[in-house]
């Protein structure tokens, strides 16, 4: 599993009693989409790979905003339907010509 941007092993007393990985990481900054491409260059079209996964939960978060709208009657739900079937898969059939 990646962690871009977790700064491990910041709890020095921990650290030193347990040693690494045993939780106290904190969040950093960091750049995710220059910092990731080396990784997903090499990898990112092995069929092992975390990369379905990745696409299903910016599927789920689309998703989880096409509900708010609706919930606050800010989208009816059909639109919201309509949406998600193009997100999940119109749009990529369109761009990839498949």
């Amino acid at each position: 599993m990646l962690h871009p941007g977790s700064f491990r092993n910041h709890n020095a007393a921990l650290f030193a009693r347990f040693g690494r990985d045993k939780g106290a990481d904190i969040p950093s900054c960091t750049e995710y989409v220059r910092a990731l491409g080396p990784l997903l260059n090499r990898f990112g079209n092995e069929p092992g790979l975390s990369i379905p996964a990745r696409h299903d939960v910016a599927r789920r978060i689309d998703c989880g905003f096409l509900a708010e709208l609706v919930a606050e009657h800010r989208s009816e739900d059909w639109e919201a339907a309509k949406l998600a079937q193009d997100l999940a898969y119109n749009l990529a059939k369109q761009a990839y010509r498949l």
